[in-house]
């Protein structure tokens, strides 16, 4: 899974879903996608394979368990296995439950063609 197929499966939840900000007044419960420096593996002296770690933040009024279940629903049938954590912003009057995993390739990445055809 790349980053763009990783932003368009969380995009399919039923509340508003922005990479990187929402705009001021954005009304919760909403989510927020950034995504991490790579934590690549190299071998070879190469960069062999790209690692990323996205964040998942969803902002709700107080804890909701109607929204972690859907949360947690669409990343178990993508099978991405996740760690979570919860904040409260007391400033904002919001809780902030942090999903985080990792994912493989790059967002520009497209299926190589090796010149073969297959007959």
């Amino acid at each position: 899974m790349n980053q763009q197929e990783a932003i368009a499966i969380l995009k399919e939840l039923s509340f508003p879903v922005f990479y990187g900000h929402a705009k001021i007044g954005t009304l919760v419960p909403f989510g927020i996608i950034s995504i991490t420096q790579p934590d690549n593996f190299f071998a070879d002296d190469e960069v062999y394979c790209e690692k990323w770690q996205l964040s998942f933040s969803v902002y709700t009024t107080g804890k909701d368990p109607k929204v972690e279940r859907e949360v947690k629903k669409k990343l178990k049938d993508n099978h991405i296995p996740w760690t979570r954590t919860e904040s409260i912003l007391e400033d904002q009057e919001t809780l902030q439950s942090e999903f985080l995993f990792s994912i493989a390739g790059n967002e520009d990445e497209e299926d190589e063609d090796d010149g073969t055809e297959e007959h």
